[in-house]
């Protein structure tokens, strides 16, 4: 059994070594995230699940040595999570174009029979000599 010394000179047993596999996860998360990077234009159902599973494992991750790695992927993680709800959010509050003299006499509430009466349908062509 090995032992090693501690400064008050008692002998204590090694500490059991850990597995091998702790010491990747925060590396196989991290290359997770840049592959969902990657892979973002290409397979966007494929980058979601590619997001999901680094995320995950650099959350693991840091609660092994080296958590370099994992804290680089959750910092990673946090400016690709944005970037995805900031361009969500953005697709989701486009409206078409507008001129501001139409807003100022426009009111879509007020609807009367007199503005019904001079409706005009628009398929109608009128022939001007």
């Amino acid at each position: 059994m090995d032992t090693y010394n501690t400064p008050s000179g008692m002998s204590q047993p090694m500490p059991p070594e850990r597995p091998k596999w702790q010491r990747y996860i925060g590396f196989i998360g991290l290359g997770l995230l840049i592959a969902s990077v990657a892979s973002i234009y290409i397979w966007s159902d494929i980058m979601l699940i590619l997001l999901g599973a680094g995320i995950v494992l650099c959350f693991i991750g840091l609660f092994f040595k080296p958590r370099w790695p994992a804290v680089l992927g959750c910092g990673l993680s946090v400016v690709i999570v944005a970037f995805v709800a900031i361009i969500a959010i953005a697709v989701g509050q486009w409206h078409a174009p507008y001129e501001r003299s139409d807003l100022e006499e426009y009111d879509s509430l007020a609807v009367d029979t007199v503005d019904l009466e001079a409706f005009e349908p628009t398929d109608t062509v009128t022939i001007v000599d």
